[in-house]
């Protein structure tokens, strides 16, 4: 990837191993990454920085994944950036609530590495390819 068509991938999760990780691997993979502990933190960082994907837990402090979700997608700015959930909560009532949101996809922990990188490379190709 050029330094022109690098995509910022914003990774929201309170636990800093599961942030580590997921830098790390998307920055093998050319993405700038920007991080976030909390829904509050994310929300502050997409209306600052308006990356091209984020990956969003549910479960945090101060704001929960779903408050960050309802001020990201009801903000005109932000409401279209894709979003991928990133949770351990695998309940029906849970997964259905995710997709109220209008969000690319609900993915549940444990999941593969690998699986989450090809998914967020299909989500941004098709979102480029649809510019065009």
């Amino acid at each position: 990837m050029t330094a022109k068509s690098q995509k910022t991938v914003l990774v929201v999760d309170d636990e800093p191993v599961m942030v580590r990780l997921l830098q790390v691997n998307f920055e093998a993979e050319g993405y700038r990454v920007l991080t976030a502990r909390d829904g509050a933190e994310a929300v502050r960082q997409t209306l600052l920085e308006h990356p091209d994907l984020i990956i969003l837990d549910i479960l945090m402090p101060t704001m929960d994944g779903y408050e960050a979700l309802e001020i990201i997608k009801s903000t005109p700015e932000t409401a279209d950036i894709p979003v991928i959930v990133l949770t351990g909560k695998r309940k029906l009532e849970d997964i259905a609530e995710g997709w109220k949101y209008d969000i690319e996809f609900y993915l549940t922990k444990p999941y593969a590495i690998e699986d989450l990188l090809e998914l967020s490379r299909r989500i941004l190709e098709d979102r480029e390819e649809s510019k065009l």
